[in-house]
């Protein structure tokens, strides 16, 4: 009757070749977003300067 224990080695040698030895790649992700300042910058300018203009009346 052949050893419960014989299969044993081969699979924890299979495990630390598929596991444990693999090269592990890393994914990088970049997100890329626009924001369009120049439309806030001028609306602001604009608001300040109707401001200005009722101040100075």
């Amino acid at each position: 009757m052949p050893c419960s224990d014989a299969t044993n080695p081969a699979a924890l040698e299979r495990f630390i070749r598929d596991h444990l030895q693999r090269t592990v790649e890393r994914v990088v992700r970049l997100v890329d977003m626009h924001v369009d300042v120049r439309i806030v910058f001028f609306r602001d300018i604009k608001a300040n300067a109707h401001m200005l203009s009722a101040v100075v009346r």
